[in-house]
């Protein structure tokens, strides 16, 4: 605490002033969309920016965005919200919903009790498990998903 703060909180102890002092929030992430890999018509992205992590669980989205929008400004796209056991190399989806043109979600499924499933030695979950557990990293990111958006 600073100098300046220690007089202030002195000062407002003497007029009789309660004082409540409130722990430090840490700021949240900012996003990182990560690409992990690429199909003939969409493009996988890892959100490594707002990854969470609790009782050994790693939380990651992952969003899948067609290569070819239909217009300009267009921004639908799927999401899918991952959890992760790092150690135990599993996997599960939590978390689907698909993103409209306009930005707004439509018909999101929310699945907290989804089985837990190994991940596969292919496709998107070991990418993403590979970034949501910080064993490997991608070179192409972008700080939003209308980043990449706004050059296809």
């Amino acid at each position: 605490m600073t100098l300046t703060a220690l007089l202030l909180l002195a000062a407002l102890q003497d007029a009789g002033q309660a004082i409540v002092i409130a722990p430090e929030t840490p700021a949240p992430a900012a996003d990182n969309w990560r690409r992990i890999a690429s199909s003939a018509t969409r493009a996988y992205f890892v959100n490594i920016g707002g990854k969470t992590e609790a009782g050994g669980v790693t939380r990651v989205n992952v969003a899948a965005v067609p290569l070819e929008a239909e217009d300009a400004g267009d921004q639908s796209h799927m999401l899918d919200t991952y959890e992760v056991r790092c150690a135990a190399a599993e996997y599960r989806i939590v978390r689907s919903v698909d993103i409209l043109a306009d930005g707004a979600e439509d018909a999101p499924f929310d699945d907290p009790e989804a089985a837990w499933e190994d991940v596969p030695a292919g496709g998107i979950a070991p990418a993403a498990k590979q970034l949501a557990c910080g064993e490997a990293d991608t070179e192409e990111g972008y700080p939003t998903l209308a980043g990449f958006m706004a050059k296809r």
